[in-house]
C-alpha cells in the first residue's frame, strides 16, 4: 500500500512579515488658549525589509492633521503631525494616529494636546532680543519661523523671517524670562523646531 504524505505550509505576504517600528509611540503638543498653534512634530516609521508597500496614516481627531495621509514606502518614511487649536478651549485632548503598512501591519502613535488658559494681559515692553543660528544649507529653503514664549515649550508668538539666519524680536517685557525655538520651512512644509534657548530680557 502506498501512502502519500503531503506537507502544506501557509505564509503571509512579505509586507506583513516585515517588522514595523516607529521612532516615537507618543507625541505631546502644548499651546495656550487663543494663541498660536504649537509647532509641527515629526516621527519616522521603519520597515525591516525594503520591499515597496502602501502606507496609510489615519488620525481620529478634527484638530489633528497628518502628512502624508497616503503614500508608498520602502524601508523608512517620515510622518508629520500638526495640531490646530482654533476654537478649542483650555484642557487636555487625546487622539490616535494609526499607521497601516501593506494589508495587515498596523502601529499606533498616541497624541496628547495640552491647552492651558490664556495668559493675563501685560503691558507691551520696549526691550528687544537678537537671535542667531547656524544657517541651513538647502537650496529649497524659503525661510525660518521663530517661536517665542514665557514658558518652556509653550509658544504664544511666532514670527517669520527670510533666509537670513538671525532675527530681532521686539515688544518684550523687561525682567521676564523668554524661551525661543526656530524651525525652517519650504514649499513642502515646516521642519520640527530646534533646541530651545532662553534668556531674561532687561
Amino acid at each position: 500500500m502506498f501512502i502519500a504524505v503531503l506537507f502544506i505550509s501557509f505564509g503571509l505576504a512579505a509586507d506583513s512579515l516585515a517588522a514595523i517600528t516607529t521612532s516615537s509611540t507618543a507625541l505631546t503638543f502644548y499651546a495656550v488658549e487663543g494663541s498660536i498653534n504649537p509647532p509641527r512634530q515629526s516621527f519616522s516609521i521603519d520597515k525591516s525589509n525594503a520591499k515597496k508597500a502602501g502606507l496609510r496614516v489615519i488620525d481620529n481627531a478634527p484638530w489633528l492633521s497628518v502628512s502624508p495621509a497616503k503614500t508608498f514606502m520602502t524601508d523608512t518614511r517620515q510622518i508629520s503631525a500638526a495640531a490646530n487649536i482654533t476654537w478649542l478651549t483650555a484642557g487636555t485632548y487625546h487622539a490616535i494616529i494609526r499607521l497601516k503598512v501593506g494589508s495587515r501591519a498596523i502601529r499606533k502613535v498616541f497624541v496628547t494636546l495640552v491647552i492651558t488658559p490664556p495668559l493675563p494681559p501685560t503691558q507691551p515692553g520696549t526691550s528687544v532680543a537678537t537671535l542667531a543660528w547656524d544657517p541651513l544649507n538647502d537650496s529649497t529653503l524659503y525661510g525660518y519661523k521663530v517661536y517665542i514664549g514665557t514658558t518652556p515649550g509653550l509658544y504664544t508668538r511666532a514670527i517669520t523671517v527670510e533666509s537670513t539666519p538671525s532675527a530681532t524680536i521686539d515688544s518684550l517685557s523687561a525682567g521676564t524670562m523668554y524661551y525661543f525655538a526656530v524651525s525652517a520651512y519650504n514649499g513642502a512644509g515646516e521642519s520640527p523646531v530646534s533646541n530651545e534657548v532662553s534668556t531674561v530680557i532687561y
